[in-house]
Formats: C-alpha cells, sequence, structure tokens
C-alpha cells in the first residue's frame, strides 16, 4: 500500500493502492503510520509520490457509497487526522506529483511544504463541490495558502481540473518538469532541504505554517462540524452515488 524507498537523507513514500491510490481509510492510517513512523527516523526529509498514473484521485466514492454514513465518518476522521500529521510534520516535505491529483489527492498535495508536478496529462483540482459534498474544514484550508487568489474560486467554486502549466500559474505546485526528471528533482530538493538543521526547520515550518493552523482551529470552532454533517445524510450520500453512477 505504501513502498517505502532510502536515497541518502530522503525517505520516499510511494502510494501504491489500485489504478490511481484512491483514498480509503486503510491507505490513509498505513499513510499516517508511516509519518509518525518516520518523525522517530533519522531520515532528514520526506517525497510523498504515487504509483502509475496517477498522485491519488481522492477519496474512492465508491467505498463511500457501500459504507454508508458509518464508513464516511470513519474516513473523514483518519482524512483529517493525516491533514493535521502532515501540516505539523516537523520535517521537510515534498510532493512528486506524478499524475492526476484530484480533491482528497490534490488536497494533500497542498499540505507538503513543496509541489512538484511531471508534465503531461496529469490534472489537479478540488472537486468536492461537484461531487455535491463541502470541504471537511481541515481540507479547504491548505488549498486557501497556496492558491493566488485570482485563481481560488474558480478553483473552488468551479471545481477546475488544471494542467500543470496552469497549476503552476495557480499556485497549486511550485514547478512543473518533465516525468523522467520528476523523482530526481523531489530528490535533489529534498536533500537541499534536509541540510537544514533539523530543529532550525521545524521552528521555522512552525513560523510559517501558524496561519494556517490558526485558521483551521479558529474555523472549527466556530463551525464545529458543520461541514462534515453535511457528508452524513442521504441527501449527500445520494449526491455521491449519482456522481459515481455518472463518472464511472
Amino acid at each position: 500500500m505504501i513502498q517505502r524507498e532510502t536515497a541518502g537523507n530522503v525517505e520516499v513514500l510511494r502510494l501504491r493502492h489500485g489504478k490511481v491510490n484512491a483514498l480509503d481509510t486503510e491507505l490513509l492510517k498505513a499513510l499516517d503510520e508511516q509519518l509518525v513512523a518516520l518523525e522517530e527516523e533519522p531520515w532528514r526529509a520526506v517525497v510523498l509520490t504515487g504509483e502509475g498514473r496517477a498522485f491519488s484521485a481522492g477519496l474512492d466514492l465508491q467505498r463511500m457509497v457501500d459504507g454508508g454514513a458509518d464508513y464516511v465518518a470513519s474516513l473523514l476522521e483518519v482524512l483529517t487526522r493525516l491533514i493535521w500529521r502532515l501540516i505539523r510534520f516537523p520535517r521537510p516535505t515534498v510532493a512528486a506529483i506524478n499524475g492526476h491529483a484530484i480533491a482528497g489527492g490534490c488536497i494533500l498535495s497542498c499540505t507538503c511544504d513543496a509541489r512538484l508536478m511531471a508534465s503531461g496529462g496529469g490534472r489537479i483540482g478540488v472537486t468536492e463541490l461537484l461531487v455535491g459534498v463541502p470541504f471537511p474544514t481541515a481540507g479547504l484550508e491548505p488549498v486557501r495558502d497556496v492558491v493566488d487568489r485570482r485563481h481560488l474560486r474558480r478553483v473552488v467554486y468551479e471545481s477546475a481540473l488544471l494542467s500543470a502549466e496552469e497549476a503552476l500559474d495557480a499556485g497549486l505546485v511550485d514547478e512543473v518538469l518533465p516525468l523522467e526528471d520528476l523523482i530526481p528533482r523531489s530528490l535533489e530538493l529534498g536533500e537541499r532541504l534536509a541540510r537544514i538543521r533539523p530543529p532550525v526547520f521545524t521552528m521555522t515550518k512552525r513560523q510559517l505554517t501558524a496561519p494556517l493552523v490558526e485558521r483551521i482551529e479558529r474555523l472549527t470552532a466556530l463551525h464545529g462540524s458543520d461541514a462534515e454533517n453535511l457528508w452524513f445524510g442521504d441527501e449527500a450520500l445520494d449526491a455521491i452515488r449519482r456522481f459515481v453512477e455518472k463518472t464511472l
């Protein structure tokens, strides 16, 4: 499910789960567990990437339809925990976006310290509203944090799926390069960031992410679980079911 590879001071975590690395509770828990372990190990940077033609195509909607409200509640809990883990992860993280990064896949990439994307046919964006559900509170803010204000409403409201070049202009990614150069360049960047003395990097990252953390905490306190509750009812599950039938 998660393939680990070591390269110098960088640990590569590669999602290997089905054709498009769809996010279900098992994959999210596996990734969270790997990150917990890495906090205690000597690796000084992490590259997160996917296997095949997708970084991740987002949440496994069919599993959500089949599992119903109880499964959805569990899935959102694990997803939120993983988002927090990545935002607060004390080491440098680089998303090597090898293909499609959609919805939850896009959100995970936005929690990383740097985002590199392969040119070609891959698309990136958040499609929650197109599916008919809101963003979990912790899910929207990392997107807001990186997307240029000129593009934010289009990306969110219109569920726009952008090419790598469009994503670079919008701020969703930092670099675009040929697929064959993606991992070498991600490792190079990881090594460069790993040279920063770990406690210095950790403190600086905490300072840089403080506004994001504060927004999520404030909005969670203000709205409680309003967004999550909109995922659980029959209307939400019917919307997801219709989207699955139409697209899959």
